[in-house]
């Protein structure tokens, strides 16, 4: 009983996650797809963003050393 319940679980959360049916849609189509969603949500954010400030930090490890750049967006 309690692997049924589980079952139907986890297959409402696969029906109402996705907006396309996954089995009509090729791999080439999701990925076209996701790229949509990134580019539109990167889009409006760099539209909000007015200022980038650009922090370097050089990490001087003993294995390797690395510069890393934090980037802070200021919002208007």
């Amino acid at each position: 009983m309690k692997v049924r319940s589980y079952l139907n679980l986890i297959h409402r959360f696969q029906s109402t996650s996705s907006a396309f049916p996954c089995s009509r849609l090729t791999n080439d189509e999701i990925r076209a797809h996701r790229l949509r969603i990134f580019t539109n949500e990167y889009q409006s954010q760099m539209e909000r963003i007015c200022h980038v400030e650009e922090i370097e930090i050089d990490v001087c490890d003993p294995i390797q050393s690395i510069k890393l750049t934090l980037k802070r967006a200021n919002l208007g």
